[in-house]
């Protein structure tokens, strides 16, 4: 019966088999099937197919292997109810998985079932296996349903598996598992699975698998290519799988090594990005506890490269989609975390539900970043041997967690920051250590509104920060500059040297607003104030003055008037104690024909006081010497930011060389100072905001040289003033008062002081005389000395104003007087007159004592003289004489000789009787055309 079972097989079952293979297994698998020989063993009731292979509609093949053996458990199957197989054998096995353009798998049709159907089958039934072994050489992987295609293959691909079993009684069964990528990288595990209870247990290692072949996959809306990079790790699962995931996945020792990434080459923006290694040395998952554990994170040679604009930096481009713009605030990045972060708002996970995380910390070493960027000087910013670590930290937050970073700029510079910090809240406290970290970096920021070059400058901190949700809270720490030089382009023009900028205690406490500067010292500041050819500052051609710029500066006073208004107090800024030492200011005008430069040296102020509460007093001292031997001083109190403001300010030079300021007396004056020494002293009170003070200047040894007629100058008399304010010693001594009001816009210090100057000179030289009789004490003297008419004789009154003028040109040797004598035209005239006829009649016999009587001789003589001229005898007497007097014929020497003898009296009186230098009173000629005043004129004017 055996024989005959197995004969039947053999000759019947077997030939069928192999007829009907292939187009049975064409319909059943909707392809073409291609077989080799089949075959049944009657004995073991095993089957065998050779050289089957299935075909896609395409022509591409979808699967083939050169061996399929199923060594069936008949008889096992057939008392137990089970399927068993006591083994599965599959060799040479190759296959294609297609994910399509659809989203479907090439192999959809064949994995899915008709519901109705496993409705209708009821329990599956147990199945068994003693040994499954699949050799399989090539196992395709080929995703369309993206723009960038994806290609990868499992070769070499060994899976066994023992003991394989459906049973909830069944031991475990044990699945080995060797594969490698066909891109690099190869995988081995051993699992335990009890396939009824859903239970899995084992572990394998992922070895050095190629990362850039699945970079397009994984991220195919991003622009960028990872050149390089490889990842590996060990696991461990224990896993229920029925029902909701239970138990634990481990990994350890996960290294992502040598990565490195760049834009695409066809939109290439200089941005890379790598990594010598990303480790973690574990990763624990507990699925039931929804619980991640990290060890400590290890990050070694970090290097990215990138560029930076007001924009953002490129590097983010790396990690975008495509035609995403870093920074953008409608990127599909953001509009996707901002629905994620509503939708999380909206519907809080339940506790239970959420997932936690804890980390070990991470290690940053041997980092480094190289930024190409417009906003620094040079374009080129390097962020050298980063080194950065967190302590342990998770998620919810429970503790602080201590953090560092450390890196060199530009090889220079050193930042070292360490500190904990709270995540959840934002709260942190950090210590900051900045050294060296150059300022002219800045450069390019500083550039968009200031013309300014910095061509030196380090800035270091040492501070303690502390934030609240993120933003700074308080801040204490020391500040200091150094070797700062600024320049304004272009021009070569210096600005400022500073040697030192020290800020011993800097305290900032942002809820209350308070700055506190503890200590400001500045040391070797080297200024440069300059009036440039067009008469402006270089001070004032540093901003850049756009309409932006005076609309934002129009707001900002605003905001401040309506702060002012409304009682808001704003920051408190103080310095209770600034100085600066071992300084010098240089002073040049490039507005003068002849260039002018004085500078200040050895210059020390101190500063106490400062607050902007507006109860506070300002005191300022200090020192310095101009041109290197004029010493000055300053002292000073202010309450600047109190209302009314009160105060007082002092300011003190001797000895300034006045010669060193003919650049400025040549070009405004037209004279050139030879040689003087000039002291002043500034005097000013402040009180209830308004503004007295003087200033008193003494001059001494002043010499101008000669008028250079080629300057039109202001117009003042100067050489005069100087000659009339020049005392016997040779000194200028004169206090100008100052008066106003620091509400009023339109008043300055220095204006109100230059108006002063030019209303003294001005009526100075319009009342000279008024000047000279204060002198000696009188209030006013005349400046012309009238004579009885056709005399030449001093009255009283003529000698008294003579004393009072002379006493005050005694006491002003640069002054010479000027005597223009002159007559009047009428009384004068009458007066000769008279004196002619009386000279005729004494000639014609009349006694003088008869004229002077006029005695009836004397009218006898009249009326024969006034008949002689021909005058009508029948007029009265007093017409008769008119008409004689008037009709005497008199010379111009006659009254060139009054008025000669005028001016010679009163030099003669001057010289004899005051004791004045006769070189310095000089007498004009008299001119015919002279004749409006009975007297002497008299004018000072200079030596």
């Amino acid at each position: 019966m055996y024989l005959v079972y197995a004969l039947l097989v053999i000759v019947v079952v077997n030939p069928a088999i192999n007829i009907v293979l292939e187009k049975r297994a064409s319909a059943f698998l909707n392809r073409t099937v291609t077989s080799g020989v089949a075959f049944i063993d009657p004995i073991t009731l095993s089957a065998t197919i050779h050289d089957f292979r299935v075909d896609e509609p395409t022509g591409n093949t979808l699967l083939e292997f050169d061996r399929f053996r199923v060594n069936a458990g008949l008889w096992r199957s057939l008392l137990r109810s089970e399927i068993a197989l006591q083994r599965i054998d599959i060799s040479g096995l190759s296959a294609q998985l297609i994910l399509l353009p659809d989203g479907s798998l090439n192999i959809t049709d064949l994995i899915t079932t008709d519901p109705s159907t496993e409705a209708e089958s009821g329990n599956a039934p147990v199945f068994f296996a003693d040994a499954i072994a699949i050799d399989v050489d090539r196992l395709g992987l080929r995703d369309q349903s993206s723009a960038a295609v994806f290609n990868n293959a499992l070769i070499d691909t060994q899976v066994k598996i023992d003991r394989l079993s459906t049973r909830t009684d069944a031991d475990p069964g044990t699945l080995s598992l060797s594969t490698a990528l066909e891109t690099g990288g190869s995988l081995t595990a051993t699992l335990e699975l009890q396939v009824a209870q859903g239970l899995i247990e084992g572990g394998g290692d992922i070895t050095s698998v190629a990362l850039s072949p699945w970079w397009p996959y994984l991220m195919p809306d991003v622009a960028s290519v990872l050149d390089s990079g490889a990842v590996g790790t060990s696991f461990s699962v224990d896993l229920e799988v029925v029902g909701e995931p239970k138990g634990e996945i481990a990994l350890s020792e996960l290294l992502f090594n040598n990565i490195a990434m760049q834009n695409d080459p066809v939109d290439r923006v200089a941005d890379r990005f790598a990594l010598a290694s990303f480790g973690i040395p574990s990763i624990a998952v507990d699925l039931a506890q929804r619980h991640v554990e990290l060890g400590l994170i290890d990050i070694d040679a970090l290097r990215i490269e990138t560029s930076a604009d007001r924009d953002g930096a490129t590097l983010a481009t790396l990690f975008m989609p495509s035609g995403e713009k870093a920074g953008g605030a409608d990127s599909a990045a953001d509009t996707k975390l901002q629905e994620d972060t509503m939708a999380n708002t909206a519907e809080p996970a339940q506790p239970l539900n959420e997932w936690s995380l804890a980390v070990a910390g991470w290690t940053l070493s041997e980092g480094d970043v190289q930024i190409t960027s417009p906003l620094v000087k040079g374009g080129h910013l390097h962020l050298g041997d980063i080194s950065s670590g967190k302590g342990s930290f998770g998620w919810p937050v429970s503790e602080r967690s201590p953090f560092s970073l450390g890196m060199t700029i530009n090889e220079t510079a050193t930042v070292d920051v360490t500190g904990d910090g709270l995540l959840s809240t934002g709260a942190f406290t950090a210590q900051i250590e900045i050294e060296a970290l150059p300022l002219t970096l800045a450069e390019p920021l500083v550039a968009e509104d200031y013309d300014l070059a910095l061509e030196s400058g380090d800035i270091s901190l040492s501070a303690e920060v502390d934030l609240k949700n993120y933003l700074p809270n308080t801040l204490n720490g020391r500040l200091e500059v150094e070797d700062l030089h600024m320049t304004i382009p272009g021009s070569g023009t210096e600005l400022l040297r500073l040697r030192s900028l020290r800020i011993e205690d800097v305290a900032l406490d942002a809820p209350a607003q308070s700055l506190v500067l503890g200590a400001v010292h500045l040391t070797g500041i080297e200024g440069s104030l300059v009036i440039l050819e067009d008469g402006t500052l270089n001070a004032n051609r540093i901003m850049r003055i756009t309409d932006e710029v005076v609309v934002s500066a129009g707001r900002y006073a605003e905001q401040k008037a309506e702060e002012f208004e409304s009682d808001d107090t704003g920051w408190r800024i103080q310095i209770p104690d600034a100085d600066i030492y071992d300084s010098r200011i240089a002073f040049r005008d490039e507005s003068l024909a002849v260039k002018f430069t004085a500078p200040i040296e050895e210059l020390y102020v101190e500063m106490t006081g400062f607050d902007t509460a507006t109860d506070s007093t300002v005191e300022v001292n200090g020192k310095g010497v101009i041109d290197g031997f004029a010493p000055v001083t300053l002292d000073g109190q202010l309450g600047h930011f109190s209302s009314p403001r009160n105060g007082f300010f002092e300011m003190t030079m001797r000895g300034v060389d006045l010669a060193r300021l003919t650049p400025y007396s040549a070009t405004y004056a037209g004279y050139p100072i030879e040689r003087g020494v000039m002291s002043v002293t500034l005097d000013y009170t402040l009180e209830n905001g308004g503004v007295n003070g003087s200033n008193n200047v003494i001059v001494e040894q002043l010499k101008l040289g000669d008028r250079d007629t080629g300057v039109e100058g202001t117009g003042l008399p100067i050489k005069a003033a100087v000659a009339l304010l020049t005392n016997a010693a040779g000194v200028i001594d004169i206090t100008l008062p100052v008066s106003g009001s620091v509400d009023d816009p339109s008043f300055g210090i220095a204006s109100a002081a230059a108006q002063a100057t030019a209303t003294l000179i001005t009526n100075v030289v319009a009342a000279p005389f008024k000047l000279l009789a204060s002198l000696v004490g009188e209030e006013d003297v005349p400046d012309q000395i009238r004579f009885v008419a056709g005399r030449a004789d001093l009255t009283p009154e003529a000698t008294a104003n003579l004393d009072v003028i002379t006493g005050g040109l005694l006491q002003r040797p640069k002054l010479a007087v000027r005597l223009v004598p002159s007559i009047d035209g009428i009384i004068d005239r009458e007066a000769l007159a008279r004196k002619a006829v009386a000279a005729e009649l004494e000639r014609r016999g009349i006694t003088a004592e008869a004229i002077k009587t006029r005695s009836l001789e004397w009218e006898t003589a009249m009326r024969t003289l006034a008949s002689e001229r021909g005058i009508d005898a029948t007029l009265p007497l007093s017409d008769q004489l008119d008409a004689v007097y008037g009709s005497q014929p008199l010379d111009d020497t006659v009254f060139q000789n009054l008025a000669s003898d005028r001016a010679a009296a009163i030099k003669a009186y001057m010289v004899n009787i005051d004791g004045f230098d006769p070189q310095r009173a000089v007498i004009d000629a008299w001119q015919s055309d002279n004749t409006d005043f009975l007297g002497v004129s008299l004018s000072v004017v200079a030596r």
